[in-house]
């Protein structure tokens, strides 16, 4: 998740004391004096912090296993602060069953100010598949067809997103401080449609924004 200001907004209070008018009188002369002051406190970026986590008691770097079914396997994701990377699925296309791939982890807010969850944005509408080119090069129309039986969806907390659903701008989606949500990514394939070769599948990023406020 890039660290922006639109994903990380910190509260900027301006403090402005009124304008005090004070009257002194001499005799009969009157001179009007204006005091005005003004001071404004800067947020600390360190009151917001949230980031990914292997585990819900903090933010903890670190890998995440791969849970597959239907013969699918994947890798070990890595977690890095705001980073998950290496989300990686291998699958079959025996035709027999729907493969899935998995992986679970947490966000956790370390901050000092609840986190509001904004928007879920899919870089890519729909995975994109491509014949490895080399070894076992399979036929791009049979790719092509099978590629639209992959799909990729994110579940946090009780709500699951994809690509045609992700419902933002996200309300009621609070995070309290210190407190964690989990988050489960699933990668699959209903292998319906032979191919006669391996191909590789794109299924771009995702990113979550997280904000301080739960205005729009």
């Amino acid at each position: 998740m890039e660290k922006d200001r639109s994903s990380r907004i910190i509260a900027i209070i301006a403090l402005v004391i009124a304008v005090l008018g004070v009257s002194l009188g001499f005799a009969t002369y009157a001179q009007n004096m204006t005091i005005t002051q003004n001071a404004t406190v800067k947020g600390v970026e360190g009151n917001f912090v949230v980031g990914f986590s292997t585990n819900d008691s903090d933010i903890l770097p670190g890998s995440v296993t791969a849970s597959g079914t239907g013969g699918a396997t994947g890798e070990n994701a890595t977690l890095i602060n705001t980073t998950v990377s290496n989300l990686n699925a291998t699958f079959t296309n025996d035709l027999v069953e729907a493969q899935n791939v998995s992986y679970e982890f947490y966000v956790y807010n370390k901050g000092s100010l609840d986190a509001y969850l904004k928007k879920v944005t899919f870089s890519k509408q729909k995975p994109t598949c491509a014949s490895v080119p080399d070894g076992n090069v399979a036929r791009d129309d049979l790719v092509q067809a099978a590629c639209e039986n992959i799909s990729i969806k994110i579940t946090i907390g009780d709500h699951e997103y994809n690509a045609t659903n992700t419902a933002n701008p996200i309300t009621d989606m609070e995070l309290k401080v210190k407190k964690a949500v989990k988050v489960k990514v699933d990668l699959s394939y209903t292998n319906t449609t032979p191919v006669d070769g391996d191909f590789k599948v794109d299924f771009g990023n995702i990113t979550l924004n997280y904000s301080s406020s739960n205005g729009n």
